[in-house]
């Protein structure tokens, strides 16, 4: 994607607009705050339990040896980054058809020199009491970025 002159529509195609969705779903969930925030140890101890126990229902009982391999503190972290890394290069094909179905506004900040913080998360979700789900009406998704094209 390529800067436009001010006051060209940001968006003219929707193969542009796809590039962006991606680019902010990918800022979104890329910081460790937002990867840290999707399952915790103890959902992971109990479903790596019920998937443990699934298999061993549908096919076989583990060998001691499987069993110490997966269940082990080094298994269940082996497990723990593979489900991470796995996560992380995951398209989010839900999440990207919201995205496609949102419009997208574009504000400038007019003092260069005034400061904002981001924090941890560089993407901030508005939404009213009670609602949380990306996509509604009410929901505001906001991404700073810089507002000049860098000079290579």
């Amino acid at each position: 994607m390529h800067c436009r002159p001010r006051g060209k529509a940001a968006w003219p195609d929707v193969q542009e607009k796809k590039v962006w969705d991606l680019f902010f779903y990918f800022q979104w969930k890329r910081t460790p705050d937002s990867i840290n925030s999707t399952i915790s140890y103890v959902e992971f101890e109990k479903s790596l339990a019920e998937s443990v126990a699934e298999f061993e229902q549908r096919f076989r009982p583990l060998t001691d040896e499987e069993r110490k391999r997966i269940l082990s503190e080094a298994g269940k972290k082996r497990l723990r980054e593979n489900a991470r890394v796995k996560a992380i290069g995951d398209l989010g094909a839900v999440v990207q058809t919201v995205l496609n179905n949102m419009g997208v506004g574009i504000a400038l900040i007019r003092k260069a020199n005034k400061s904002f913080v981001i924090g941890s998360r560089p993407v901030v979700k508005l939404t009213p009491p009670g609602e949380s789900r990306l996509g509604q009406p009410a929901s505001l998704e906001s991404l700073a970025i810089q507002t000049e094209c860098p000079t290579l």
